[in-house]
């Protein structure tokens, strides 16, 4: 079972959910050059977008630079500065991280083991697949 958290840890990223924005796909013209960069393996590039992405307020950017501190991908690794984003992109209603979150808080991943502080992300994380799920109902 704990070899097979990081593979879906791993495979999560690749189920993108769409966040507000004015642009068709949800995503910001900085947002979606960041992601190209980064589906292309070129984090060097991809690092200092996410960061400007972020800073206007993406929620799906703290979840690549969570990522990006996390394996070290165009910026050096950094478990704190990884947690930290995560968790800003689950205030700001990221559904990917407020998985992320979920389970380091639950297994203790590179935070201390806090299983209360975990189903409440949880439970964020299940409330925002049923507003997702709503809408793609109609």
């Amino acid at each position: 079972m704990r070899k097979l958290i990081p593979l879906l840890m791993t495979l999560f990223p690749c189920i993108c959910f769409a966040q507000k924005s004015s642009e068709p796909d949800g995503y910001s013209p900085i947002m979606r050059n960041a992601l190209s960069h980064y589906f292309k393996r070129e984090y060097d590039a991809a690092f200092p977008l996410f960061e400007e992405a972020a800073g206007n307020g993406e929620a799906k950017a703290y979840f690549y630079l969570g990522q990006a501190y996390e394996k070290g991908r165009g910026t050096s690794r950094d478990m704190k500065q990884s947690f930290d984003n995560y968790m800003e992109g689950a205030r700001l209603g990221d559904e990917d991280s407020q998985y992320t979150v979920y389970i380091k808080l639950l297994n203790g991943e590179g935070v201390k083991r806090n299983p209360k502080e975990a189903y409440k992300w949880k439970r964020a994380w299940d409330d925002a697949g049923k507003r997702t799920a709503n809408t793609y109902k109609k």
